[in-house]
């Protein structure tokens, strides 16, 4: 196997391992037995993720800024230490608020680093004909994680108890994801010794590409910016209140609960076809589309159908979350190069990350103040209509003038590993 897919597999793996399925997919497993033995209510141990989720997006900017200046590889390395020590500090928590708080700002600082961002910064130094096809790949490790963690842990949890699912969880990520890092994923040491040229001035190896500075200038980055954010908004709000929405029409609880089960599938496969799209069409194209059928999505729920409807609609809703974690790197690379791609993806993937902040609390303060989902879908379809605007515009537009890469895309051809 060529290095390049070897490192695909090292993604694949990283993320397999990330804070989503092994910290957030598993954590509802947790909250009932740890509400029960330390007399916390399910909100208190709920606000951890968000505390958690908003320290992410704060940092986000620095780790791409870590990434340009390191590496992908080392950022990865600390990834794999950090988390694990996070979910064992969960087998040791007591019914205290300040050491919950504490725990939610570690996990938040384990997050923003031991998320897609390393790893999916380390594809455009390998590839450049199939990026698309790479990102797609190795994203998938999300879905893969989010189906074999949570019966790891279930299983735990019944086995030995929760503090020592934790403690186990926690030894069986540092495991996979130190063997990964050793054997799998790394860096591309040519785009590296590019990247130190660069840094010291020596113009002949100068990467193509623009810097942070002159990203955030152009119209592109905050439509980037402001697509995926809505995009996740809605997507995660969707994925948190769909079990209560449904129900509330009357289906059983069961059927419901499988919903969640049609969203992780719709990512999947909004995930991978969208990464076969990119290479072959216009990210207008493919971003217009996917973000559209969202929109889509919020209307049928908005509408009360039943039957069959209710359940398109979140596989619909499915698509378009795992869409945008592919679309975000394969714009970056394509509009702004590789020279600041670190600093200039962590950037949006911080603005991507407030919308699974503000998600769920827009359903749930919408719910609380007109008695219903009703008015909030709505806008939230509205929001995915915004979204796939601004994703068709975005992909329109050229950098203009010196820093225009028309001429540089091609100039890293001997990067190219596939």
């Amino acid at each position: 196997m060529k290095p390049a897919w070897l490192v695909v597999l090292g993604c694949f793996i990283g993320v397999s391992v990330s804070i989503a399925p092994a910290y957030l997919t598993v954590l509802g497993l947790f909250l009932k037995p740890m509400s029960d033995e330390l007399g916390l209510s399910r909100t208190e141990l709920s606000m951890m993720p968000s505390i958690m989720a908003l320290v992410a997006a704060l940092l986000s900017p620095f780790v791409g800024a870590l990434i340009d200046r390191w590496g992908s590889g080392r950022v990865a390395g600390i990834a794999v230490l950090l988390l694990p020590v996070g979910l064992f500090g969960h087998s040791m928590i007591e019914a205290s608020l300040f050491l919950l708080v504490f725990l939610s700002l570690f996990m938040g600082v384990a997050a923003a680093i031991a998320c897609p961002l390393p790893y999916v910064s380390a594809l455009p130094q390998w590839f450049e004909r199939n990026l698309g096809l790479a990102i797609a790949l190795s994203m998938s490790g999300i879905g893969f994680g989010q189906i074999i963690l949570p019966k790891v842990t279930a299983f735990l949890i019944e086995s030995v108890g929760w503090r020592e699912a934790w403690a186990m969880l926690a030894g069986l990520i540092l495991l996979i994801g130190v063997l990964n890092i050793v054997f799998l994923f790394r860096d591309n040491p040519e785009f590296q010794a590019r990247k130190k040229a660069d840094r010291l001035g020596e113009r002949d190896m100068v990467l193509p590409g623009v810097s942070l500075g002159q990203a955030v200038r152009t119209p592109m980055f905050w439509l980037l910016a402001a697509s995926v954010s809505l995009v996740a908004q809605v997507g995660v709000g969707a994925m948190i209140h769909i079990v209560p929405m449904l129900t509330d029409r009357g289906i059983d609880p069961i059927q419901a609960a499988n919903a969640i089960a049609l969203i992780g599938a719709g990512s999947l496969i909004g995930r991978l076809l969208t990464g076969v799209a990119l290479d072959r069409l216009s990210v207008s194209l493919v971003g217009g589309v996917v973000f559209s059928t969202q929109a889509i999505a919020m209307l049928i729920l908005w509408s009360g159908m039943d039957g069959l409807a209710p359940y398109i609609a979140v596989f619909f809703v499915g698509l378009a979350v795992g869409a945008e974690t592919d679309i975000m790197p394969f714009f970056i690379r394509r509009k702004f190069g590789t020279r600041q791609f670190g600093k200039i993806f962590g950037s949006v993937y911080g603005i991507f990350s407030l919308g699974p902040v503000l998600g769920p609390l827009l359903m749930g303060s919408a719910f609380d103040l007109f008695g219903s989902y009703t008015f909030i879908l709505l806008v939230f379809s509205g929001f995915s209509l915004l979204a796939a605007i601004f994703i068709t515009v975005a992909g329109t537009m050229k950098l203009q003038g010196p820093t225009s890469l028309d001429a540089d895309v091609g100039a890293d051809q001997d990067l190219r590993s596939t």
